[in-house]
């Protein structure tokens, strides 16, 4: 009896010990890491509820490949230029959002295989929100306009002073009705001189007043080809302005884009007049207002705002320029870039792939 006690007791011990063992060798076991994923809000590829949750193309990519690799991790939400600095020095695992894949970054980090192929597009006022006529008249009666009719007048007075000053000492030897005898005579000859007419009813008489007719007969032909040639030089750009759809108009007109972006570099890097906007929604917005001509920026970026936001209002052009490669940038030598290609390739040819980018973007 006492022999069956002990050997109960010592399979009791055997068991419980190993429970213990296999318990400390679970424990013993390092925790799977948490990958920090950095992204920004960069509809459709990346989009940020009001709750703090993450969706879009890239979000839901990364998802589906970290599921098939049993990655842990976590979203961070930064700028593009904090995407790119992390990924650089190395405090982010990857970078998760509509990321351009270059030749100065591949320079500095790894990308994965593109997950889109896009180009810039061109985003303009709506024609129905565009009045050519009515544009064409603030511009023309602004401040601006007045401050040069103001000039042109002070300049007629000034001629029409001066040719008074010569004229008036022969006035008094001589019964012609032609003679320039008072400033305001002088004002009506400098008018219709410079503007061709040529009525003939006041002429100047003396040596130094027809002098000064010819020379201002020439300067007058100056100023009112300039006048003529800036009249119609708004008028080309309220229309050009209007009907901004490719990039040959786009030296002509004022171009929002996003500071540190692909597209501004672009801008840039060929002599493009550009104005800086801290977001997309910025930049379309000011083109609405008719703050700025049109704005180049991510052809699919503009298509998700316009069509949230600015329904009706913005017009994007049909064709897209200046190919855009979007991928996932990992530090340079990165264990997870193969892995991560291997799983996208597989994942972009499958017809699910082309349902997620209807989703978002649309047929």
């Amino acid at each position: 009896m006492l022999r069956n006690l002990i050997f109960i007791l010592c399979c009791c011990w055997l068991l419980a010990s190993k429970m213990v063992l296999a318990k400390g060798t679970t424990n013993s076991q390092p925790d799977k890491p948490v990958l920090r994923i950095g992204t920004m809000h960069a509809p459709p590829f990346a989009i940020k509820a009001p709750d703090g949750s993450w969706s879009g193309i890239s979000i839901e990519l990364w998802q589906a490949m970290a599921k098939d690799l049993n990655l842990s991790y976590q979203f961070e939400e930064h700028s593009l230029q904090g995407l790119l600095d992390g990924v650089n020095d190395g405090s982010l695992h990857a970078a998760v959002a509509a990321i351009t894949i270059t030749e100065e970054r591949e320079s500095l980090m790894d990308f994965t295989h593109p997950i889109h192929s896009t180009g810039f597009a061109i985003a303009t006022k709506s024609d129905e929100q565009t009045n050519l006529w009515l544009s064409t008249f603030q511009q023309l009666f602004s401040l601006q306009f007045f401050q040069v009719v103001a000039s042109l007048f002070g300049l007629l007075f000034a001629v029409g002073w001066l040719m008074w000053l010569v004229e008036h000492k022969h006035e008094a030897k001589s019964d012609d009705s032609h003679t320039i005898r008072r400033v305001s005579e002088g004002f009506w000859w400098a008018a219709a001189t410079m503007t061709t007419v040529g009525y003939g009813d006041k002429t100047p008489l003396t040596t130094t007043g027809r002098a000064l007719g010819v020379v201002w007969m020439f300067t007058a032909l100056i100023i009112v080809a300039s006048f003529i040639a800036a009249f119609s030089s708004i008028l080309t750009l309220q229309k050009i302005s209007s009907n901004v759809n490719n990039i040959n108009n786009l030296s002509k007109v004022q171009i929002a884009t996003v500071p540190g972006s692909t597209s501004e570099r672009f801008l840039k890097n060929n002599g493009y007049m550009t104005h800086e906007f801290p977001s997309v929604s910025d930049g379309i917005s000011a083109v609405a207002n008719g703050k700025i001509d049109a704005m180049v920026y991510d052809a699919p970026l503009l298509r998700y705002f316009v069509q949230e936001e600015f329904q009706g209002l913005i017009e994007i052009s049909p064709v897209t320029f200046e190919r855009q490669d979007y991928g996932f940038a990992v530090p340079e030598n990165s264990q997870l870039r193969e892995p991560l290609n291997r799983i996208l390739l597989r994942i972009v040819r499958s017809d699910n792939w082309n349902v997620k980018l209807e989703k978002y973007m649309g047929k």
